[in-house]
């Protein structure tokens, strides 16, 4: 069963850079989205003067502040969060029982070679 498990430290790189590239496609979306310039014109919320926007680029959410304390928050690419939780989850997942399949296997393999070399 062991040696089954093996093939899955095979996929780890090319999750990691498909992480990668889903993250960056969410960013490049998130900054060219028009949220900003929507809060900026008043069209969120009508003769509401912003005070400040905030953005976090790792959950990819954007906040309008207004001087009225009301607030607008607005995740343009709403997908990328969850399925870079998937990814992430999927490739530690890989690695680990990759990896264990494949120390486990050096070892009964050293086990029994240095049986066979003492005898």
């Amino acid at each position: 069963m062991r040696e089954k498990l093996t093939w899955l430290v095979v996929p780890v790189p090319l999750l990691l850079v498909l992480m990668g590239a889903v993250f960056a496609w969410g960013n490049i979306l998130f900054v060219i989205s028009e949220h900003d310039e929507m809060c900026a014109r008043g069209l969120v919320y009508e003769r509401a003067v912003l005070k400040e926007e905030l953005q976090d680029p790792w959950t990819l959410t954007s906040t309008c502040v207004f001087e009225d304390g009301r607030t607008h928050d607005e995740q343009p690419t709403p997908w990328v969060p969850p399925l870079l939780v998937v990814l992430a989850s999927v490739t530690v997942l890989c690695a680990v029982v990759g990896g264990w399949a494949m120390w486990t296997q050096r070892s009964a393999a050293r086990a029994g070679g240095s049986g066979d070399q003492s005898h």
